[in-house]
């Protein structure tokens, strides 16, 4: 067997060697012919190529594709063969010369290349691209479109840096660019697309327009919207990174439903979405979000002097009026252009004089600029989903131009107009705030807050849209805020008109009654109206349902108003010569009455009881004596009641029929919607009976003053407020009772001249909601917080003043987070403090920004040092942490030695003040840093230091070089009327005068 078994072996050895001496004496015999044939074959592929690379030049042509990644790499692979079989035949042509083995070896293995070659080009034939194969209909990068070049403004630049930031974070995937109608959005984009493409970013970039128009996609009348939408998917998938700009968006886009590929950071693909409503923005989840906003006044006066020609600048007098003008336009470029444009080259004063006339009146058809502007800015206007949104935003329209709409007042006129339907004022007034959001969102209002309170107000071009529109449906009368001193004539008040505004205006007399059956509103407040108003002037005005006659002069009410029988709100505040109201008996539809302020009123309208609807009554501050018994029962629907500085309930009158009181408070109770009460009692006992029977907790808004004159109101700034005064009677006022007096959901308390109340805190174990706190001329108070029982997180500022006997701010048993939210703090004349803080609370005040303490005689620190250190030695002191501290004041603590015996870091402190004499001699504020080498630096944001010269050069420094950094911010108090820079963000100024030992503040709000 193993004979067989090598036999077998060798003869099939022999047969590969004789396969391969047959392979070798091939090549040996015929490589001519191999090379023939090899040309041919090349010939062969480089006319494919050539056709292939025909076609692709057609189709980029004429819908400008792209060739394929496969047929690119198969192009390159026969460049590559074509490359290598022409150095074959160049390296081993006729002209070389071998002989003897060397020419076998050579002729042998040229046969092997040329053979290999063959192979490879028949491979390339084999898989020749077609037509699918060779091009994609797909754009270029992008087109670089015509744009209006921007001009050099700051807001402009900011927004378009800010935009193009974005475009390159990784993780801004869906960019939102929301600004009102004309502010340049589009603009803005059109620049973005031109820079994204002529910088060779790493993005394809499309803008606008039909997407598939932009891809080169055509479809199919068959393919419906799901095979469109695949087919978009598919093509924008090939084109790898892209960034797509969607420009005037009005409604959400679902990205998967229109075939657009969802931007992720793997991807890296962006979307950028022009809209002019912030909503479309947060329901499509964008990551970033930049508001294009109008131009500033200096940036719209170079535009429109760009736009109006030389001739604006060569006529000074011309001149003043294009600023005027260009002030019109409110700072939207849109306008500014379009009015520019109008007027360019104008020389004619008389022209310009109409031009700013027209603009202030919102008749600006004179120069086609209504059909420019207010046509796209009305687009926005026709967006908004229905009817009562429409009716809603035009309704701001009858405030005069520029005026700042307070909110609530805004929404209670649309309850009282009926605009708003639901079950409930509450639900009607919910309804009303989210209008106003979705209004904000698309760029019709804008929105303003001063001093906390929320104001809207309408962008002079739109409400030059909204004029218009108020002329014609609904059909109105706006005069608002033009100077008039006489009423619209007769002819003016016609049958169809709805809304009439004559408002802030100087109309002294109407002497007329018009036919107005639909007119449901009438604004007539600031108006002087010296020669009243014709008594008949309500007679044909049935469907009236809100007139406001607040802030006039007039006397005497029309005897008409009395035959409003569809009247929802009547507003008299600040009537200051009105002393009498015609009977309100048939006004039974009264929802809201308001006489507040009215002084010269001394007693309630005829017919009162019949206001079984009435939902608001304020007669604060009028002079109305006497509410009738059982009156207030049947307002069973009474939401507001407010009777501030009114002498009667709670008041005098009370005292004369004491039988009688229980009786008025029982009716205030009973009222079992009531969610605002705004009361006064001058007698301490008439609140004790009131507060044992009123249920709080279903106020809403509640402002009480008990033994404080009505001045105390001003300090009162949260919704639920109490200013209680105890006219320091020890005898009849318990612990327990105090307790008791304080609303369970107050949020702002000033307790006062309470005799006997030592601990603070003991009474405020049920004021979780307690932002505002002042405690001022209680002698026997010795702590403000002690017991763990208390959680005051939400204490936001606190004052404390005249308590003689104030040992400490708070206990060493406080519970965790008690002062969490502390901002400020205020100690005035409480001499027996000797320390502020005691250190363990201090890493509850991360929140603390203002610290101000005046007079006292034995304070000697503000914050209590560590028992185990001394003055001379620091260094074991816990480091104290104040991050948010701006402000810290110390005024006349003469025994003040130390701020704290540790070091103090606070980099956001903008003001110290210390004046008058004292013991301190260092600040341990952290005022610096140290750098590389050593070498300090201030590295807070101090803007100032006010003290005394010769307490200033006395201080002592750890680091000698500390005086030089910190002396341009000393401020000399000893120099009499030294102007103070207020170091915070909340503009004030504060004037500090030093005169004889005393100090004067004086704080003032400025703009």
């Amino acid at each position: 067997m193993e004979v067989v078994a090598s036999v077998t072996s060798i003869i099939g050895l022999c047969c590969s060697l004789h396969e391969v001496v047959r392979t070798k004496y091939k090549h040996l015999r015929t490589p001519t012919r191999s090379i023939r044939q090899l040309n041919n074959l090349m010939h062969r592929l480089i006319a494919r190529a050539r056709g292939v690379e025909h076609e692709i030049n057609q189709l980029q042509h004429l819908m400008g594709a792209e060739s394929t990644n496969f047929c690119n790499t198969w192009l390159k692979q026969v460049d590559q063969v074509e490359r290598e079989v022409c150095n074959l035949v160049d390296e081993n042509g006729p002209h070389r010369q071998i002989k003897g083995c060397c020419f076998i070896c050579s002729r042998i293995k040229l046969g092997e290349l040329v053979e290999e070659k063959i192979q490879d080009i028949r491979e390339l034939l084999e898989t020749v691209p077609d037509s699918k194969d060779i091009a994609i209909p797909v754009s270029r990068r992008g087109d670089i479109l015509p744009t209006t070049p921007m001009m050099e403004n700051q807001t402009h630049k900011l927004t378009f840096m800010r935009i193009w930031e974005f475009l390159f974070d990784r993780n801004a995937r869906r960019i939102g660019v929301w600004g009102m109608g004309g502010v340049g959005k589009t603009t803005i984009m059109l620049a973005i697309n031109n820079s994204l493409l002529n910088n060779s970013s790493e993005f394809n970039c499309y803008l606008g327009g039909d997407i598939a128009v932009k891809l080169n996609l055509t479809f199919k009348e068959t393919d419906d919207e799901r095979i469109r939408a695949l087919k978009l998917f598919h093509t924008f998938k090939r084109r790898n990174k892209f960034t797509l700009i969607l420009d005037d968006v009005w409604e959400p886009v679902n990205l998967e439903n229109v075939g657009i590929p969802v931007p992720t950071v793997k991807n890296c693909c962006k979307l950028v979405i022009i809209t002019r409503n912030i909503r479309v923005c947060r329901e499509m989840e964008t990551d970033k979000n930049v508001e294009v906003k109008v131009l500033l006044e200096e940036e719209a006066w170079n535009l429109f002097k760009d736009k109006a020609g030389e001739q604006v600048l060569s006529n000074p007098n011309i001149k003043s009026i294009a600023m005027d003008v260009a002030k019109e336009c409110g700072g939207l470029p849109l306008a500014i252009v379009a009015v520019g444009r109008a007027l360019r080259d104008t020389t004619n004063m008389r022209e310009w004089e109409n031009a700013l006339e027209e603009l202030r009146t919102s008749s600006i058809d004179t120069y086609n600029i209504y059909e420019v502007v207010c046509s796209r800015l009305k687009l926005s206007y026709s967006k908004l989903k229905d009817d009562t949104r429409r009716h809603c935003f035009l309704y701001c329209g009858l405030y005069p131009k520029g005026h700042l709409i307070e909110e609530n007042e805004l929404i209670n006129y649309w309850v009282w107009e009926d605009l708003l339907q639901g079950p409930s004022t509450s639900v009607m007034k919910r309804k009303g705030q989210m209008i106003i959001d979705e209004l904000i969102s698309a760029c019709l209002l804008e929105l303003k807050i001063e001093n906390g309170v929320r104001f809207v107000k309408l962008h002079d071009m739109v409400r030059d849209m909204a004029i218009p529109i108020l002329s014609t449906k609904p059909r109105c009368i706006v005069n608002a805020g033009i100077g008039r001193v006489k009423p619209p004539i007769p002819p003016e008040w016609r049958e169809d008109v709805e809304w009439v505004s004559l408002t802030r205006n100087d109309v002294k007399s109407i002497d007329f009654s018009p036919m107005c059956p639909r007119l449901t509103s009438l604004l007539l407040q600031y108006n002087s109206f010296e020669e009243d108003i014709s008594h008949h002037f309500f007679d044909n005005m049935h469907g009236l349902k809100v007139l406001n006659l607040s802030y006039t002069g007039i006397s005497v009410l029309p005897v008409s108003l009395s035959n409003l029988e569809n009247l929802h709100a009547l507003l008299l505040s600040h009537c200051w010569n009105l002393d009498k109201v015609p009977s309100l008996e048939r006004l039974t539809k009264l929802n809201y009455l308001d006489f507040s302020l009215s002084r010269g009123l001394t007693e309630l309208p005829q017919g009162m009881e019949q206001l079984t609807y009435l939902r608001h009554l304020d007669f604060s501050y009028t002079s109305i004596q006497n509410l009738p018994a059982g009156l207030v029962s049947k307002f069973t629907l009474l939401e507001g009641l407010l009777m501030l500085g009114s002498p009667m309930i709670g008041v005098s009158s009370v005292r004369a029929n004491r039988t009688l009181y229980p009786v008025i408070v029982e009716e205030i109770i009973s009222c079992r919607n009531l969610s605002l009460l705004h009361m006064q009692f001058l007698d301490f006992e008439d609140y004790r009976e009131f507060a044992k029977l009123m249920k709080y907790y279903q106020l809403k808004e509640l402002k009480l003053l008990v033994g404080f004159s009505e001045s105390a109101l001003l300090e009162l700034s949260e919704k639920t407020s109490l200013a209680i005064c105890g006219g320091y009677e020890r005898s009849n006022v318990s612990e327990d009772e105090i307790t008791a007096l304080i609303p369970r959901n107050v949020e702002e308390l000033i307790i006062s001249q309470f005799v006997g109340m030592k601990c603070l805190s003991l009474h405020l174990w049920n004021a979780m909601y307690l932002k505002r706190c002042q405690v001022k001329w209680c002698p026997d108070l010795e702590c403000i917080f002690e017991s763990e029982e208390n959680n005051l997180s939400r204490l936001e500022t606190m004052h404390l003043s005249h308590l003689p006997k104030l040992r400490m701010i708070c206990g060493k048993v406080v519970r965790p987070c008690t002062l969490m939210n502390l901002k400020s703090i205020h100690v005035f004349k409480c001499n027996s403090l000797k320390c502020l803080f005691p250190r363990q609370l201090m890493d509850e005040l991360k929140s603390l920004e203002e610290v101000i303490i005046i007079n006292f005689w034995y304070m000697e620190e503000i914050i209590e040092g560590e028992r185990n250190t001394n003055a001379e030695d620091s260094s074991q002191a816990a480091k104290v942490f104040l991050p948010k501290l701006q402000r810290l004041e110390l005024y006349h603590l003469s025994s003040l030695k130390s701020i704290y015996k540790g070091n103090i870091q606070c980099n956001s402190l903008r003001a110290i003040a210390v004046v008058g004499r004292n013991a301190l001699k260092k600040l341990p504020l952290g005022l610096f840093g140290v750098e590389a080498g050593q070498q300090i630096s201030l590295s807070t944001t101090l803007q100032q230091i006010l003290c005394h010269n010769e307490w200033w050069q006395s201080l002592q420094w750890d680091q000698p070089e500390a005086k030089n950094l910190l002396q341009s911010y000393f401020v000399d108090c000893d120099k009499r009327n030294v102007a103070w820079r207020h170091a915070g963000t909340s503009l004030l100024r504060a004037a500090v005068i030093y005169r004889e030992g005393s100090i004067l503040m004086e704080r003032a709000t400025i703009s």
